[in-house]
Parts: C-alpha cells; structure tokens; sequence
C-alpha cells in the first residue's frame, strides 16, 4: 500500500524524491494510524546492525526491526526490495507494520516484523553460495555480491544468515538491489524527518 501511495502522490518524480517521499509516508502513517511513537515499547531489544534496531517480541515468535533505511536512497527502494526480499526469501518474510522515527539517528524508519528464527549458529560462506546457487544465483569475482538477472543479493556475513538446527539456512538481513530500483549506495542523508 505504501508504495502505491507514493507512486500516486508523484515522490518518484521530484528532484528530492527521498525527501517527499519521507514526508508522505509520515503523513500516511499519522493520518492512517500506522505510526508508531514508542516502537521500543513492541518488545525486548536484542541488538542492533548497520541499519536496524531489533526487538523480540513478548510471544518470542517475531522479531521487530527500525529500518532507517540506511543502504537505500529512497523509501520506494526500499519498499521495492522488501517485496523482492519475501519473494526470494519466503521463510523469512518481512512485514511492514507502521513507521516511526529512531531515537539514536532521529531518522525516518520502517518498523517491520520477521519471524524469529531459532538459530544454531550463523551460516558459513560455502553454505551461502551453495545455497544461493541452488537458487539460481551466481557470484561475482568474490563470494560477497550474488546476482541473479537484474538482482544483487550482498551483505551476507554469519550474522545475517542463520542456520537452525536442521540445516536449514535462513536469509533474514540481506541488502537487496533490483536493476531498476537499484540506486548506487551513498553517504547516509543528515535529514532529520
């Protein structure tokens, strides 16, 4: 829905598209009652990435992460591989259930919900390439960028895939890049929403 609303709102098509597309959702989010205020309060905090505070749910079945977008340029790219990350990656689906500001970059985020996987270990880089060859991807010069058509699948540490007891590998942190949605990463943005 939400990138359906930017697209009709035209946050795609201005010259600050990021900028717009920020203070569309947050209207959206407010006037819709999808904006979180206290996004701490959804459950315990477990860690925090390059991109991401996590909280585990109370139930101990999801966890929550703030998104601030950090590798991405615009919201609508960001939704764009949310969508291809749950095509490719179905048993760890994201969920986008509302937005909210982060209290440590004071940025605009995406409060989204996973299943939390109960994880053995994290994933070695030959089980990585093993598995996402079997997925019809390839890797670059390194074991480090994957493509697949017009994707690229990266940012593939231990940390962001798991491997639950019986062996089966869980993508749950990848950075996502769509040909056409692919923006080149840059310098995190000091615009406070």
């Amino acid at each position: 829905r939400a990138a359906n609303f930017l697209r009709s709102k035209g946050g795609t098509n201005e010259k600050n598209s990021s900028g717009r597309q920020k203070e569309l959702l947050k209207k959206l989010a407010k006037e819709n009652n999808y904006w979180i205020d206290d996004y701490k309060k959804l459950g315990e905090y477990i860690g925090k990435g390059m991109e991401s505070e996590v909280f585990l749910s109370p139930d101990g079945n999801s966890v929550y992460k703030a998104n601030d977008l950090e590798f991405y340029d615009t919201p609508l790219s960001f939704l764009n591989t949310i969508d291809k990350h749950n095509e490719l990656f179905p048993e760890s689906t994201y969920e986008l259930i509302g937005f909210t500001k982060r209290e440590d970059t004071r940025k605009l985020a995406f409060v989204l919900k996973q299943p939390f996987i109960q994880a053995e270990r994290g994933a070695t880089e030959q089980e990585v390439v093993e598995e996402l060859e079997k997925r019809g991807f390839s890797s670059g010069v390194s074991n480090l960028v994957f493509t697949k058509g017009n994707i690229e699948v990266l940012d593939l540490h231990e940390g962001n895939v798991l491997v639950d007891k019986k062996g089966n590998l869980f993508f749950i942190d990848p950075v996502i890049f769509v040909e056409e949605f692919k923006e080149s990463l840059s310098e995190p943005s000091v615009e406070d929403v």
